[in-house]
């Protein structure tokens, strides 16, 4: 009834045989070099082909399908209003798969043991697995919607087991030492003229704005001053052109005095310009995000801040003072823009009834 063959390559192929069908043969792709999955999947599509519920003639609607970049292309086009940051994330894996297969290879041909060889790569972290998986999912999951493959390969896959850590954040002591020493700093290299206006005075407003308000990076960088109602005490992180929040939604941050004061003296400061954004690097331009993420590697190396402590482990500490001081987790995460209100589970040791104390009071002492 079917027979399995080997390509060159050594990928693993299933040809049907019904002379009454047009070609009498036809060749279905494995998606796999091992011979024990080459026929388990026999069995399995025999069993479906007796049955009725699988016709190899009439899955596949291109002749010669399209390779993994392709399929990133053609996706990009039924969905425009895709992030430029997730197009990236998306032509990553696509150029990742490249380089461990050598070729951009038809997506019909590309293996289950290749695919599992780049996600669960030993030498990534627990969230690139989750970022290659979720991506990569979803790209052959639209594939085999557009009938480019027989069956998603990522059924037969389990997500990445997700890593928990308990997040970075400073101590109220050291966000104000670390701000003190960048102002210091950056004060002496403008005093010595090895830097000029525009290329980090933003900086430590930068920085505290992150922690005062919770806002990501993205969100950041793409603030412009008609965002921010001084009158009324709020920010409206707003999805506009070129910038779409990570949740989709749009949301009120409390503009908390701290901030107000510091976002008002930064307005004064700030000469006429072409363009509306809060932070503004060289030349004028709206400050880029990675140049952001880029100095303040730079300073928390020269403060000696904790090794390893990212930009977004600001909007770490921002969480970790709300949720310390008693903020409920459905209003800190309304003010951090999380969906999913168990996002705050990180933060549980924090809480003023942690842990700690409840299992105390089970037991009298």
């Amino acid at each position: 009834m079917a027979s399995l063959f080997k390509d060159k390559r050594g990928f693993w192929y299933l040809q049907f045989y019904d002379r009454n069908k047009y070609p009498p043969r036809k060749k279905v792709a494995l998606h796999t070099k091992k011979k024990t999955e080459a026929n388990t999947w026999k069995k399995r599509r025999e069993k479906e082909f007796i049955a009725g519920s699988y016709d190899p003639w009439g899955t596949l609607s291109f002749e010669h399908s399209l390779t993994l970049s392709e399929v990133v292309e053609s996706y990009f086009k039924e969905r425009p209003e895709l992030r430029p940051k997730s197009r990236e994330a998306y032509q990553g894996v696509a150029a990742g798969m490249r380089a461990l297969l050598g070729v951009d290879m038809l997506v019909q041909h590309i293996s289950i043991t290749s695919l599992r060889e780049y996600v669960y790569d030993d030498s990534i972290s627990a969230a690139t697995k989750k970022h290659r998986f979720g991506h990569l999912r979803t790209l052959f999951a639209w594939a085999t919607k557009k009938k480019l493959l027989l069956e998603n390969p990522f059924e037969d896959l389990s997500p990445p087991k997700r890593e928990t850590r308990v997040p970075r954040i400073l101590t109220y002591e050291e966000f104000t030492t670390f701000i003190a020493f960048v102002e210091k700093h950056i004060e002496s290299q403008y005093a010595s003229k090895r830097a000029r206006n525009g290329q980090l005075r933003w900086l430590p407003v930068l920085i505290q704005l992150a922690v005062f308000t919770g806002l990501r990076r993205g969100e950041l960088v793409s603030l412009d001053w008609n965002d921010i109602d001084f009158k009324e005490g709020y920010i409206t992180v707003r999805n506009k052109a070129g910038f779409k929040t990570k949740s989709g939604s749009e949301r009120a941050v409390p503009l908390i005095s701290q901030a107000r004061e510091l976002l008002l003296h930064w307005r004064s400061e700030q000469t006429t310009t072409a363009i509306d954004a809060v932070f503004l690097g060289a030349g004028g331009k709206r400050l880029n995000a990675e140049l952001a993420s880029k100095r303040f590697r730079e300073y928390r190396k020269m403060a000696e801040l904790q090794d390893g402590f990212r930009f977004h482990d600001l909007r770490h500490t921002c969480a970790s003072f709300l949720v310390a001081t008693g903020v409920s987790d459905r209003k800190a995460a309304a003010i951090l823009g999380h969906s999913d209100v168990r996002m705050m589970d990180i933060y549980a040791h924090l809480r003023p009834d942690s842990i700690k104390e409840a299992m105390q009071s089970a037991f009298p002492s």
